[in-house]
């Protein structure tokens, strides 16, 4: 996304015909990677023996450093602002806050893992969310023109 595909009223163009059955794809892609990527890795003695116990950052210390994200959550922190202080469409996804308790780099290791599969799991929610809506004509009519032409709507996600 950049500055310019933002337009008032609505977007610059519409997402293509075939962005919804691609991101289906792509979400199918990566999750059967993930299942790869732990049995790979994540079972494997070396890594397991290499990362945890290692690195420990403790609750406390996440939160006296005001250390966030993943990094924060794999410490027992629940700082997901997603699920703490809901912004954009996220209160309206089923979607869980990975958080682990032992603050080493195998936990940090496993939130991001997990968080993808969360990430899929929301992406598969806003595609539905997506053809459902794609369904009412109303909802794709183009808006107003502002100046560089037409812009056209996305589909809606929120309720208006």
């Amino acid at each position: 996304m950049s500055m310019s595909y933002s337009t008032i009223g609505g977007v610059v163009a519409d997402v293509h015909e075939d962005f919804i059955k691609d991101v289906r794809h792509a979400c199918d892609v990566i999750e059967k990677n993930l299942k790869e990527y732990h049995k790979l890795f994540t079972g494997n003695v070396i890594a397991v023996n290499r990362m945890t116990g290692v690195g420990i950052l403790t609750k406390e210390d996440a939160i006296a450093y005001d250390i966030t994200g993943p990094s924060g959550r794999a410490s027992g922190w629940h700082c997901d602002v997603r699920k703490t202080n809901p912004y954009s469409l996220y209160n309206e996804f089923d979607f869980d806050e990975v958080v682990y308790e032992n603050g080493d780099s195998m936990d940090r290791y496993m939130v991001r893992m997990k968080e993808m599969e969360q990430c899929i799991k929301i992406l598969r929610q806003a595609c539905d969310k997506l053809e459902a809506e794609g369904d009412d004509e109303a909802a794709r009519r183009p808006l107003v023109p502002a100046g560089r032409g037409q812009p056209r709507r996305l589909w809606r996600l929120h309720r208006e």
